[in-house]
């Protein structure tokens, strides 16, 4: 064959084989880097964010929130200027936490959901905590106030089974579930006693008793009734936190439904004699 005619052939066959180096090296790296960005699932660990410095959480497309909490079932709420919102587990990463353990703080961690809290410190060890924990990112003045749980007496039923009474609501005090906590709810220097009281029949159909679920103050001269399912409650309610954020005090309940069928959340602020309902929601 004449070698004029094998010029442009030798020619065509390079620029081929430069291309296709070209390209292997263009996807081979590209493949590379989306090895090393893939998570490791079996390790959630692996997912935790490598900047030690807390992001700031106000940003536009987040409707400016300046406070996540996080609680031992999984919920998460949120604080913007104006208003409570429960929130998407998106919101811890990239984000230091206070953590609260039975109300002890421990200081700041990196939390991870995955069916359960895992909370890892500075040196991505995880921290062994029992279920009570709170979790809290915030820009605003936080703490926990004094809170104690207390044994129900006698004379704890009889109060409870007075303000039933003035609710019209037909019970047998044996059969009703209640829990007391002590705290100055409303500032005044004396401590008030926190009522809770359920009643679910459950399977019961013959009952001649109704299902309900309240939470109440004992104040020296008032009642004051915060949580209200004094008609075909469906759940049973119980005091899951208590903090102050920007001085104002907050009491937090959660209303259990049968089997699994999740829990109502409700978040109340305390204000002297008055409560406002600031945040009810559902989680599964």
């Amino acid at each position: 064959m004449n070698k004029n005619n094998l010029k442009p052939i030798i020619i065509f066959g390079s620029i081929i084989l430069i291309y296709l180096v070209i390209m292997l090296i263009i996807f081979g790296v590209n493949k590379d880097n989306s090895n090393n960005k893939k998570p490791n699932q079996n390790n959630p660990t692996n997912n935790k964010p490598s900047n030690n410095n807390q992001t700031p959480i106000n940003s536009d497309d987040q409707e400016d929130i300046n406070t996540i909490i996080f609680i031992e079932d999984g919920a998460i709420i949120t604080k913007s200027t104006d208003k409570w919102k429960n929130g998407d587990k998106s919101l811890i990463l990239n984000k230091k936490f206070n953590i609260y353990n039975s109300s002890q703080l421990l200081g700041e961690f990196i939390a991870v959901y995955n069916d359960g809290w895992y909370i890892y410190d500075e040196n991505n060890q995880e921290v062994n905590l029992d279920n009570k924990i709170l979790g809290i990112n915030t820009t605003k003045e936080f703490n926990r106030f004094n809170l104690e749980d207390e044994e129900i007496t006698d004379e704890d039923k009889l109060i409870v089974s007075n303000y039933l009474e003035t609710l019209n609501i037909k019970y047998n005090i044996d059969e009703v579930f209640m829990s007391k906590n002590t705290s100055d709810y409303n500032k005044d220097g004396i401590r008030e006693s926190l009522y809770t009281a359920s009643y679910i029949n459950g399977l019961d159909e013959e009952s001649n008793y109704q299902e309900f679920s309240i939470a109440f103050i004992k104040f020296p001269k008032e009642n004051l009734l915060i949580y209200n399912k004094s008609i075909d409650a469906k759940c049973g309610v119980s005091l899951t936190e208590h903090f102050e954020l920007d001085n104002i005090k907050y009491v937090l309940f959660t209303c259990h439904y049968a089997s699994d069928q999740g829990y109502e959340l409700s978040l109340y602020s305390l204000n002297g004699s008055y409560t406002n309902l600031q945040l009810q929601t559902d989680f599964k």
